[in-house]
């Protein structure tokens, strides 16, 4: 059996990881439920603002959980910006089409 010191940052990490992985599959869903496209954009933003978590926090030395707060509404505004935009009175198929940037 291993020992506790092993078993519970793996048992945490893998809590987390599954938070991460559950909330990238609640947004995917929201988003099509709501908008009825698929947005293939949602992965590469998502990868961009952790790539900005991980550089403020290697660069600036910020917990990434506090570059989160920032950084959260940024990436919100960065993706809603060229959403509305481009999805403004388009037919289905131009929606699709155009949904991964």
């Amino acid at each position: 059996m291993p020992s506790s010191v092993i078993l519970v940052p793996a048992v945490l990490n893998g809590l987390m990881t599954g938070a991460v992985y559950a909330l990238i599959a609640l947004g995917l869903t929201l988003i099509y439920g709501v908008l009825h496209i698929i947005n293939f954009a949602h992965g590469a933003l998502l990868t961009a603002a952790m790539f900005a978590a991980f550089f403020a926090h290697k660069l600036l030395g910020l917990d990434p959980y506090v570059a989160a707060l920032g950084l959260t509404p940024l990436f919100f505004l960065l993706g809603l910006r060229p959403a509305t935009l481009r999805h403004r009175s388009r037919p289905r198929m131009v929606r699709i089409a155009t949904s991964s940037w």
